[in-house]
């Protein structure tokens, strides 16, 4: 089992206000070293809770829309696809 070294720079994506990204450093006296397998579990963890977010928030997104409303136009395929002329 093969130990890493913690990297000293470390970016969570948090965002500081009119900054860009915050930054957070360690000093060189509080590295750890921890397994690869451990390491690429929690990156997995780390995409899969951003993807997560990423859905939660595109979904409350689609939820407050309102839509067209009543006064816009629809169209059956056929309008749409003789607009585009495409034809099925």
């Amino acid at each position: 089992m093969a130990l890493l070294p913690v990297i000293t720079h470390l970016d969570f994506g948090l965002q500081a206000p009119n900054r860009g990204r915050l930054h957070v450093s360690i000093e060189a006296s509080e590295m750890v070293s921890i397994p690869r397998a451990e390491l690429d579990a929690l990156k997995a963890e780390l995409r899969r809770l951003r993807r997560e977010v990423g859905r939660d928030v595109a979904r409350a997104r689609i939820q407050a829309d309102p839509g067209p409303g009543d006064e816009a136009p629809t169209f059956t395929r056929e309008q749409l696809a003789e607009v585009c002329g495409i034809s099925e």
